[in-house]
């Protein structure tokens, strides 16, 4: 039997009206800095389990896993030259590390336990911030209690529930 058909409702949520503004804050170094010129907020996904066998005639089948993987946070910053001290003692430094994403127009913010992975510069050009690209990586781990966390969630009043 095919799937059913689910018709489809119209969201009740508050709709960014533009993707301007988000900024982040790592704990360790709250005032980093990095002015934050893109950002690409952590996603999700889950694992793809192939349940294919010879035994299928047309299609392959595959069954989704039980964890949820959370991908890295990335964009880009203009910088100071003077925080590279900062940033030398923020890449791979995932002890007691968190980092937190805020949306200032709504109200929410969305923190987890990450760290710095890398950080590019950009070329140096006249009349042009110092620019670089950045990775930050969610771990979901909790050093400080050697548990797994997830993301913790805050949202502004009146647009959903926070986790």
């Amino acid at each position: 039997m095919a799937p059913p058909v689910t018709v489809a409702t119209e969201p009740t949520g508050y709709r960014l009206p533009e993707g301007y503004r988000a900024v982040y804050t790592f704990s360790k170094k709250p005032g980093l800095q990095l002015w934050c010129m893109t950002t690409r907020p952590a996603g999700l996904s889950a694992v793809e389990i192939i349940t294919t066998t010879q035994w299928n005639n047309k299609f392959h089948t595959v069954r989704s896993g039980k964890l949820i993987r959370v991908k890295d946070i990335s964009g880009q910053a203009a910088y100071d030259p003077d925080c590279m001290n900062d940033l030398i003692s923020l890449i791979g430094d995932d002890e007691n590390s968190a980092v937190t994403i805020h949306l200032p127009r709504t109200g929410s913010s969305y923190s987890y336990w990450a760290w710095l992975k890398d950080i590019e510069f950009q070329e140096l050009r006249e009349g042009q911030f110092p620019m670089c690209n950045y990775t930050i990586t969610v771990s979901n781990y909790n050093t400080n209690n050697a548990k797994e966390e997830g993301p913790r969630v805050v949202l502004a009043t009146g647009t959903g529930t926070g986790i």
